[in-house]
């Protein structure tokens, strides 16, 4: 195994056959982290906010740009910047978008139903979210939030409900147990049947739990 420190190239040859392997973490630079969170805030934006100079003074040099019209729009971008909850939202969704062309997980040709996937769970060993998709649960906003790729679920002040999301974001293989107990809690139950029959829950194919 050769490790490869941060911005050092590599280029190899290999000397008969051989297998060849690269795993590389990618930090964003700054310059696509600016790109990216400055995109945001123009969508989110609306096109009727705009900039007012109510209480401007008149001037007798037009042509100056005085400091206290600077501070005005310091403060205007301080507002949209530092807008309680913009940050975490932004980095919610953008951490959690998928890379590389991902597809959205295909949805089961049966719906699962709460009596049906209970039984399910009571026969099943393991419990696998979709591979290709990225989970983030936020506790520290407004009110907690699980992000699905680049999706934002909005989660209501329950318990077993935010237990269930940090669950499903923690791990990509989940004891069926731990989901039939927070099945006990309707709103968990309605999370738990969104996200299999969306797809991003599943049982894996050797295990029949299909009847």
């Amino acid at each position: 195994i050769l490790y490869l420190p941060p911005r050092l190239a590599h280029w190899g040859i290999a000397r008969g056959e051989c297998m060849t392997w690269s795993v590389g973490f990618r930090a964003p630079s700054d310059r696509e982290l600016l790109d990216n969170f400055c995109n945001y805030l123009v969508e989110r934006t609306p096109e009727h906010a705009r900039y007012g100079d109510a209480g401007l003074r008149t001037t007798h040099h037009p042509g100056v740009l005085a400091p206290s019209a600077i501070e005005t729009f310091r403060r205007r971008l301080d507002n949209l910047l530092n807008e309680p909850g913009v940050l975490e939202d932004f980095l919610g969704r953008w951490l959690s978008e998928p890379k590389y062309g991902h597809q959205q997980p295909e949805a089961p040709d049966r719906q699962w139903t709460d009596a049906r996937l209970r039984q399910a769970l009571g026969s099943a060993r393991s419990v696998r979210r979709e591979e290709g998709s990225r989970f983030l649960f936020v506790p520290e906003l407004f009110e907690p939030s699980l992000f699905i790729d680049g999706e934002r679920t909005r989660l209501e002040d329950s318990p077993l409900l935010v237990r269930a999301a940090a669950l499903v974001a923690d791990h990509r293989l989940i004891d069926p147990r731990q989901v039939l107990e927070l099945l006990a809690d309707e709103d968990a139950g309605h999370l738990f049947l969104r996200l299999f029959n969306s797809g991003h829950l599943y049982f894996p194919e050797e295990e029949d739990t299909t009847s």
